[in-house]
C-alpha cells in the first residue's frame, strides 16, 4: 500500500491508570520506558505515529512522555471511550486506514504494518490482523478503514466496543480477514505459548529481562 494513495497512521493507544499494574506505560526498559520503546519503534516504521490518552489530570504525564519522543502529534479524549479517541485521530488525520497498537505492547512488530496493509487494499478489506497462531501475544497489531471505524461507531455503542475499539469489526470480520501468512519468517503455531504483553508485574519483569538478554 503507498502511503501517497492511501494515508496509513499509526495511533498508539495508552493511559496511567491500569487496575493490574498502574503507570506501566512509564516503567524503565533499559534507557527507556515501555511506552517510549513502543513509540520508538512505531516511529522507525516510517509512518505518522499519534498518541491517543485520555483528557484525565493523570495522563498529563503520558503526553509529556510522548512528546518527548517525536510524536506527530496527540489526541486526548474520553477515558473509557477509546473508540472516540479513534474516531478524533481519523478526523484530525484524514488518514484512509489506521493501525492500532497498545503501549503495553513495547515488542509489537511493526513489520507487520506493510504486510497487512498490502492485505487489506488487495482485497479490499475494512479490517485485518496477523492470526494469533503466527505471533507472539503482544507483537501482533491491527489495522482498520476509517470509514468501517465510524461505521462501527454508529452501530455498536456498547461498552465493549468503546473499551476494546475493534470489538465490533472483529465481531463482523471473517476468518480469511486474520493473516496466517507472512513474508516475515513467522511460522504458523511457531510462538503461540509465548507473551510479550506487560499486564502484571510479572510479565514486566520477563520482558525487561528479555530485553536485557537480547540487546
Amino acid at each position: 500500500m503507498s502511503n501517497k494513495k492511501n494515508k496509513l497512521v499509526i495511533g498508539v493507544q495508552c493511559r496511567i491508570s491500569s487496575s493490574r499494574l498502574p503507570g506501566k506505560s512509564l516503567l524503565k526498559l533499559e534507557e527507556t520506558t515501555v511506552l517510549g520503546m513502543c513509540l520508538t519503534r512505531a516511529i522507525l516504521s516510517g509512518y505518522p505515529v499519534y498518541l491517543l490518552t485520555s483528557d484525565e489530570k493523570s495522563d498529563d504525564i503520558i503526553e509529556i512522555e510522548a512528546r518527548n519522543y517525536g510524536v506527530d502529534g496527540i489526541i486526548r479524549g474520553s477515558l473509557n471511550n477509546v473508540l472516540s479517541r479513534f474516531i478524533s485521530l481519523s478526523n484530525k488525520t484524514q488518514a484512509d486506514y489506521i493501525v492500532r497498537v497498545t503501549a503495553d505492547n513495547p515488542l509489537t512488530e511493526f513489520r507487520f504494518i506493510d504486510e497487512l496493509s498490502n492485505f487489506v487494499n488487495i482485497n479490499k478489506y475494512f479490517y485485518a490482523t496477523m492470526d494469533n497462531n503466527i505471533c507472539p501475544l503482544g507483537t501482533n497489531l491491527e489495522i482498520f478503514s476509517s470509514k468501517a471505524l465510524k461505521d462501527s461507531f454508529k452501530v455498536n455503542q456498547s461498552a465493549e466496543n468503546f473499551e476494546h475499539v475493534t470489538y465490533h469489526l472483529k465481531k463482523i470480520s471473517n476468518k480469511e480477514q486474520f493473516l496466517i501468512k507472512n513474508n516475515l519468517g513467522y511460522k504458523n503455531n511457531q510462538f503461540t505459548k509465548m507473551s510479550f504483553t506487560i499486564d502484571k508485574l510479572a510479565d514486566y519483569i520477563k520482558v525487561s529481562k528479555l530485553i536485557k538478554r537480547v540487546k
